[in-house]
């Protein structure tokens, strides 16, 4: 992505600089990102892609990382691909049964996208780029 400022128009007497920035947008990644908030930790895998296979590849890596784990609360958004059926999709039942019995899944409300930490993140990680601009 190319971030430029766009020259400033000339300005009438007691009035502020404005100052008007454009990108040009050259792709897309994908940021899945999980945090454990009692366990202080956070992972983040960017992709060039997001596919249901994706997100499901992921639910499987929070198993992996959470071994002794009785019980694994994902709360997420209400992304279309956020549904048990993608991890259906991508392995086969028994796996899938296997992934999904690890897990107690909330989602966050329709209109509470603010709620999700993961937003939360994302929006830390934003400001951040653009703070140097």
């Amino acid at each position: 992505m190319t971030i430029r400022a766009i020259e400033p128009l000339s300005l009438r007497t007691g009035n502020r600089l404005k100052i008007v920035f454009e990108y040009n947008r050259n792709g897309t990644y994908n940021i899945f990102t999980f945090i454990a908030s009692l366990g202080y930790r956070r992972h983040v895998t960017v992709q060039e892609h997001r596919t249901e296979f994706d997100w499901a590849e992921g639910i499987k890596y929070l198993v992996v990382i959470y071994p002794i784990a009785k019980k694994i609360t994902l709360m997420t958004g209400n992304l279309n691909m956020h549904k048990i059926a993608s991890v259906y999709k991508r392995y086969p039942d028994s796996e899938a049964r296997r992934l999904l019995k690890q897990f107690d899944t909330d989602y966050t409300p329709k209109y509470g996208s603010w709620l999700d930490m993961a937003e939360i993140d994302l929006n830390v990680m934003t400001a951040n780029v653009y703070q140097d601009v």
